[in-house]
Order: structure tokens, then sequence, then C-alpha cells
């Protein structure tokens, strides 16, 4: 109900208590001797009605005057967030289009990639990072990225050791683990075996190990050491240099160097549904049953996806604008054509 019609109803009540009090009085003085010849059934009825007259006036006027004077409360950085989340869970149905251009995640500053976040997507990513750089830079490099754009810089196929083609644009979620022989690496694919093996239906966990550095034996001996935890290598779904044949001269090691910018192992990358990178995670920043599940639900399961929070593009202006310092190392950024040789997460993504 509008501040209006209640301010109306309440000027109403205000006057016609306002009424009942003439009324009242003008009784009291047609009566011989006014008040103190009244019976006293008829003096508790005249005090009744003077006292709810006088009631209907003050809140009646009070109410009144609240609401025909009322201005909305001033807006402050966290309701201006909450009213943002709203909006965009009103939105969640609505096709989502990437902004930043490809070209620009590759080669673009990470503060001017930062700065195309809204400030609840900026809250978001440093809450997600938990404290590591280079998290946040890899969540910057990667997500929001579209594997379906026309611009075609993403490998949506790969072959795994079985043999299985693996298509990552075929309306499922996936998560691909980039690995090494590391305990981290160990840790983090103990935790998503026993998602696997617990989920089903609609939240089955669908992940893929990729080693862009390890050569068969090496791979044939971080199963055997560690099959108790992550499963044997027959269980999983597992991507290496032997398997993945090249593309147009685009080896697995190159695709994780230069498609998805890994620097480090492990890392891990969340595709969902529509093709699109949702989150990624470097290192042991889920370490636990519930981080990971906090993880999951933030990169398949909650309606507005941090991708939903990029509100533009990269300013043109900025472009290869030299400073870097209030996100990352400027040794962060890398050019496209750039290989790097990601190394072991020894801080555990930190």
């Amino acid at each position: 109900m509008s501040k209006i019609i209640i301010g109306s109803l309440c000027t109403v009540v205000a006057l016609g208590s306002f009424g009942l009090l003439i009324f009242v009085i003008k009784s009291l003085r047609a009566v011989d001797g006014g008040f103190g010849n009244l019976n006293l059934a008829s003096k508790l009825l005249a005090i009744v009605l003077t006292i709810a007259s006088l009631i209907g006036i003050a809140t009646g006027g009070w109410f009144a005057f609240t609401n025909f004077t009322y201005k909305p409360a001033e807006k402050t950085e966290a309701t201006e967030q909450l009213q943002a989340q709203i909006d965009k869970s009103k939105d969640g149905d609505k096709k989502y289009v990437q902004l930043i251009e490809t070209s620009d995640y590759h080669t673009a500053g990470l503060g001017d990639l930062f700065n195309s976040y809204s400030k609840l997507g900026q809250t978001t990513i440093e809450s997600l990072s938990g404290g590591s750089e280079k998290t946040k830079a890899f969540i910057l490099r990667t997500v929001g990225r579209n594997l379906k754009s026309q611009e075609g810089l993403f490998t949506t196929q790969l072959k795994t050791l079985s043999g299985e083609v693996l298509k990552l644009d075929d309306g499922k979620d996936h998560l691909l683990f980039f690995a090494d022989d590391s305990e981290y690496s160990a840790t983090v694919l103990g935790l998503l075996h026993d998602r696997a093996k617990s989920s089903d239906g609609e939240k089955k966990l669908n992940y893929t190990i990729i080693f862009p550095t390890l050569d068969g034996t090496k791979i044939d001996q971080f199963f055997k050491a560690n099959s108790s935890k992550i499963g044997t290598i027959e269980e999983n779904s597992v991507v290496s240099i032997d398997s993945q044949p090249n593309q147009a001269n685009l080896s697995i090691y190159s695709i994780a160097t230069q498609e998805y910018h890994v620097t480090d192992l492990p890392s891990y990358v969340a595709i969902d549904k529509t093709g699109v990178v949702s989150l990624a995670g470097v290192g042991t920043i889920i370490d636990s049953e519930q981080k990971l599940t906090d993880w999951l639900n933030s990169a398949f399961y909650t309606k507005n996806k941090l991708y939903n929070e990029i509100e533009r593009g990269v300013d043109k202006d900025k472009k290869g604008a030299a400073s870097d310092s209030a996100t990352t190392s400027s040794t962060e950024t890398k050019s496209e054509n750039k290989e790097t040789t990601p190394t072991t997460s020894g801080t555990g993504g930190q």
C-alpha cells in the first residue's frame, strides 16, 4: 500500500476523531448543568469518547504527517550490493553475453579486468580467492570466457588415456583439474574423488585430470602411490601429453598455458552447462569437504554466477596501461602467444 493511501486514511481517522470530540463537547453543553448532572453511565461514555477522540486525533495526525513526509532511506554500499544481488537473481535466466573480449583476457592488465566487475563481483572475487593472489589472477584471466565464442580460441574436445573424447561444450558441467604429482594435487583430487562417488543426478560431479607436464611413467607412479585416495588411473578421466594429439601445433601443454593461463599446478577450472568458465582456483584453496562444497556451489549451482557480475569490457583507452600493482605482480601478465612453464604450487596456491 502506498504512503499516500496510508496517509490519506490516517487523515480521515484524525478528522473523524476531531469531529467526535466536537460532538461530545456540544452534547455536554446541551445538557442542563453540564457534565456534573450526568448519571454514571453517561459520564463514563463521555470520558471514553473524549479519550478515544483525542487518541484518534493524535495518532491519525502523526501517521498522516509521517507518511506524507516520508523519504526513502539513504542507500549505503551494503544496501546497493544487496539490491544488485536481488536484481541479478531476477535476471538469472537471461542469456549470458561475453563482455570482455577474448584477446583482453590474454593481454589486458589484471587491474583493468578486475574493474570490469561490479562492486559485488569484486567483493566475491576477493572472498573466493581466499587471500591467494594466484587464484585471484587465475579467476580474472578465465572466468566469463565462453567456449562457444565465435572467436573460436578454445579447444572444446580432449582425448583421454582410455580413448574417450571429452566434449566440453556438451551441455554438462565440467571441472578441469590441471595436476602434477605433488601432494597438493593428491589432496584436492582425493576430495574430488570422494565427492564424485557420493554425488549423482543433476549434481553428479564430472572432473577430468589433465597432466600438462608429466610423461606416462610419472603419471602411473602418481596413481599407484595415491590410488587409495584418488582412485586408480582406470577409474579416472585422464588427459596427458600422450593421450591428447597435437592439433594445429596445439599440445595439451599449450592448451594449459595459452588457453587457460595455467602458471601453477595444481590449478582447476569450472565450465558450466552453458559452456562458460564459471570459476577457477589454484593450489589447495579447497582443502576440506566444506570448502569444496562451497566452491562447487559457486561454480555450478548458484543462480547468480560470478561472470554475471561482469558489467563492462576493458576500457579501450586503458588497454596495455602500465600498472597492475594494486592487484598483482606485473610478472603474472602474459602475452597470448608466450608459453610459460606451470610450476608446482609450493605454497598451496597462496
